[in-house]
């Protein structure tokens, strides 16, 4: 898709160039794909085999309506993302995507972070009105969170709204990204920080601040429903919100900034202390090699991750108190940990499976599949968040 981006001239005599969204749209082979894979009844399938290596092609688009028509374009193909960072230069043709040089493969760093002129909300899982969750109501939910549930300077804002993979499951749950021009351009160390303060402060808004880390893929394809029919309408996958300013100034007042581990990056790998079990299986789920937790664990949670595998290593074993006693604690202590913002939701749940994996399968005559596990920490999460 040919994109030509035009110059569009301000009040103030500036030109939406000098503010653009900038990123690099990576591609991976044709033999892969990096859409999500849907049975019904929302059963996600990981594909066998995931892509190691990219091309990457770095873009700039002046205009929101360029950006939107390049979202638009990016539904339909499954082996195309976007990361907000950048290949760096003197690297070309098919590469691993690397940003930490003390990666475990000692793979050369080939991403760099690049400051930035835009923003990206990724919010999945977030309550909204009764039938703002519907796979027809993006805008509508888009709308609702920026004029009522953002910071009052959102109010009025253009901005790109698009449908994610899970959008449509519940009507009083939203699942969307919103794409903002700033004001000014700003350091990913910046914009990282002002995203976590928020997700702080606003835990409902269910945010994802690593989207913005520069080696992290957003999958922009829709995606692919075996079986049955994808429930989002093609002209509802990308809808820009109309409003009176084009820009957003970040209040960065009682942000703080991130801390800068030895290699110089403020983009954190998980304490090596952690099993690597979970990290492995972390990277799988990043996947495609990131590998990384993107914050550095407190040691209340890499205690809580340690006490996670300690606990089901082997459970039951001896004359332990049982089996769904023990997951179930392990359950509640991880998600508790998650709503006191120790780590992500998706770290709660991947300690948990990753551990689980090495209870005692059979006792008594009952099995315990992976259904059966996963069913134990969904329970955990619905009855801390009903408590």
């Amino acid at each position: 898709m040919a994109i030509i981006p035009q110059r569009n001239q301000n009040a103030n005599g500036s030109t939406t160039a000098d503010r653009a969204f900038e990123f690099s749209l990576v591609e991976c082979r044709r033999r892969f794909f990096i859409a999500k894979v849907f049975k019904p009844d929302w059963d996600e399938v990981f594909p066998e085999k995931r892509p190691a290596t990219f091309l990457s092609r770095h873009k700039k688009l002046e205009l929101i309506e360029d950006f939107a028509k390049a979202l638009e374009w990016l539904s339909t193909q499954p082996r195309m993302g976007i990361i907000p960072g950048r290949l760096i230069q003197g690297f070309t043709g098919w590469q691993r995507r690397t940003l930490d040089p003390f990666n475990k493969y000692n793979n050369p760093v080939t991403i760099e972070a690049v400051p930035l002129n835009w923003i990206m909300f990724d919010l999945d899982g977030a309550r909204v009105p009764y039938g703002l969750g519907e796979p027809d109501k993006v805008a509508e939910a888009g709308y609702y969170f920026r004029d009522k549930q953002f910071p009052p300077y959102f109010r009025g804002i253009r901005c790109v709204a698009t449908s994610t993979a899970r959008t449509g499951i519940e009507p009083d749950i939203a699942s969307i990204r919103l794409y903002f021009l700033l004001s000014e351009t700003m350091d990913l160390d910046a914009i990282l920080a002002w995203l976590s303060t928020l997700k702080y402060k606003r835990p409902d808004l269910c945010i994802d601040p690593s989207v913005m880390d520069p080696n992290h893929i957003t999958y922009t394809a829709r995606p692919i429903f075996d079986g049955w029919s994808d429930p989002v309408p093609e002209w509802g996958r990308v809808r820009i919100l109309d409003g009176y300013e084009d820009f957003v100034t970040l209040d960065m007042t009682n942000v703080k900034p991130r801390k800068r581990n030895h290699s110089g990056q403020s983009f954190h790998r998980a304490s090596m202390d952690i099993p690597k079990e979970l990290l492995l299986a972390l990277e799988e789920d990043a996947g495609l090699g990131a590998g990384e937790l993107h914050y550095e664990l407190t040691e209340k949670g890499r205690k809580a991750i340690h006490r996670a595998f300690d606990m089901l290593d082997g459970c039951p074993k001896g004359n332990d108190r049982g089996r769904h006693r023990e997951m179930l604690e392990v359950g509640f202590e991880l998600v508790g940990l998650h709503l006191e913002q120790e780590f992500t939701k998706r770290v709660a749940m991947r300690t948990f499976l990753t551990a689980a994996k090495n209870i005692k399968r059979t006792v008594n005559g009952r099995t315990y599949t992976d259904a059966d596990i996963k069913d134990h920490m969904r329970t955990a999460f619905d009855k801390k968040l009903g408590s």
